[in-house]
């Protein structure tokens, strides 16, 4: 779970499940990995049968682009049911001094991207020019922290520092490169073992070399134990790098599909399982925080949390009424405990549903005189499954509004978590945060919280893909699909994937 500390109005970002899943053989797995069976499928195609060749090229003042075509001797990977993309775009945009753009796209079909519109990127000019971002002309080039190229037979795409000559970034579609309908996969120099990153995880600082799963699903299994080869429990798919001479880079692969991050001594490697490859580099110096700035600023940067949110705290279920809390309250003056935070699980919920308050355990009078007596911040909990209640005006206009969450016939996709059958509000929707503030907003009237307990916006189902009306197993998924994957590894486990 997450929590977003507040006044009145808070923004949610999430970004849409996607259908495609990869071949029934090629999984994401906890415990090896989505490539655990390539070196087989190598040794039996050769070294690079997915090989492209730039057939025509495009340039201006500051942009490379090349077409290329499949060149390798397969014609698809694993399965009949997964082709190798015949035809890719691949482009490099130099947005300013120290910031490159490269995507490499499917010429013949479209694919899922994430919007290139806020909040990635941030589109505020004030903020933009928060940390004096270098914008050059057509006659600047010489400022460039970079030297990029693209091309060749193979197709490669190298990036190097101008000033140390180090290749930065190096992909190239001999080595490790695969392109197809449901799987992606590239690689890049390990410059140093100095390679930070993956947003949060439960372990060491430096990144140890290993695969670390980026598929956020509320399954205890599932999570890192202190090792590489587990599920993260967010999906941060960057790294900061320090190079040989000392200064510093950060890599964002800009996909929100499944994927799988692998460190080893030579080479970082990504392999996911739809999407496009879309890669931000953001150059710094000797100094790491100045990469990680021009990184922040496409993301709006960050956000410290509150000072009181560092102190101690009262959590727990249980707290069936408001007595209850009173009581604790009383024992915790009595023994002088300081406590900045106290915190309600889904118990002050009318039926657990989101968005309410159980006004016969938790009279709202009563509950507003607490909050403002207790001396504390007051955080409950909030999900972000909608219970398909017909009488509640949140599920009535979300569902009026169409930004929920749909299954692949475009209806909405029901899920199941505490209060029953859910719906999900789609946070890539256009409005949809302007929509969620506002059902916060009125929340605020009954509760006036100074927090929010973000629980389960992985988002979490109890169903493995999409619920029946009883909380069953989704129709969409025959009984082979089921057996996706194995161990805790199956992409649909507690998750909204379903495969038609």
């Amino acid at each position: 779970c997450y929590v977003l500390f507040s006044t009145l109005k808070v923004s949610l970002v999430a970004f849409p499940l996607h259908r495609h899943l990869p071949p029934e053989k090629e999984t994401i797995d906890i415990m090896g990995g989505i490539g655990n069976n390539l070196d087989t499928v190598r040794a039996t195609l050769g070294d690079n049968p997915y090989q492209y060749h730039v057939r025509k090229r495009i340039s201006g003042a500051k942009f490379r682009s090349v077409v290329a075509e499949f060149a390798g001797y397969s014609s698809h990977y694993r399965l009949a049911s997964n082709p190798i993309a015949r035809c890719l775009n691949a482009t490099l945009v130099f947005e300013s001094a120290e910031e490159l753009d490269i995507t490499i796209r499917d010429c013949n079909s479209s694919r899922f991207e994430i919007p290139d519109e806020p909040p990635l990127p941030f589109a505020d000019k004030k903020w933009k020019n928060r940390y004096n971002k270098t914008w050059l002309t057509s006659d600047d080039g010489e400022k460039y922290l970079y030297d990029a190229r693209v091309g060749g037979s193979p197709l490669e795409i190298k990036v190097t520092r101008r000033e140390t000559k180090e290749p930065i970034f190096w992909l190239s579609t001999a080595a490790n490169f695969t392109y197809s309908e449901q799987y992606l996969e590239y690689q890049t120099p390990r410059l140093t073992p100095y390679v930070f990153g993956m947003g949060q995880r439960n372990f060491g600082f430096r990144l140890r070399k290993g695969t670390y799963t980026l598929w956020n699903r509320d399954t205890l299994a599932d999570l890192e134990t202190g090792e590489p080869g587990h599920n993260l429990y967010g999906s941060h798919p960057m790294y900061l790098m320090r190079e040989r001479e000392g200064r510093f880079h950060v890599l964002f692969f800009r996909n929100s599909n499944a994927m799988d991050f692998s460190l080893t001594d030579d080479f970082c490697n990504f392999k996911t399982v739809g999407g496009i490859i879309h890669v931000k580099l953001f150059l710094g110096d000797e100094r790491p925080d100045t990469a990680i700035r021009r990184y922040h600023e496409y993301l709006r940067g960050h956000r410290l949390l509150p000072f009181w949110s560092f102190g101690y705290h009262q959590s727990q279920w249980g707290i069936e009424d408001l007595d209850t809390a009173e009581r604790i309250v009383r024992n915790l003056t009595y023994f002088g405990i300081p406590t900045d935070g106290f915190w309600f699980d889904l118990d002050y919920m009318y039926k657990r549903q989101l968005f309410t308050v159980d006004t016969d355990r938790f009279h709202l009078k009563r509950l507003r005189r607490f909050i403002r007596r207790s001396g504390m911040r007051v955080i409950p909990l909030v999900d972000c499954g909608i219970a398909t209640n017909a009488t509640s005006p949140v599920y009535v206009n979300l569902l009026f509004s169409g930004r929920y969450i749909r299954n692949v016939h475009g209806r909405p996709l029901f899920g199941w978590v505490w209060p029953g059958h859910v719906i999900y509000p789609d946070f890539s929707a256009p409005d949809m945060t302007e929509l969620w503030s506002s059902f916060l907003t009125d929340f605020y009237t009954d509760f006036p919280f100074g927090g929010i307990w973000l629980d389960m916006n992985e988002p979490t189902n109890f169903c493995h893909g999409e619920c029946g009306r009883d909380g069953s197993f989704s129709l969409l998924l025959s009984p082979s699909q089921r057996k996706y994957g194995h161990n805790a590894g199956q992409i649909p486990r507690t998750s909204l994937c379903s495969r038609q």
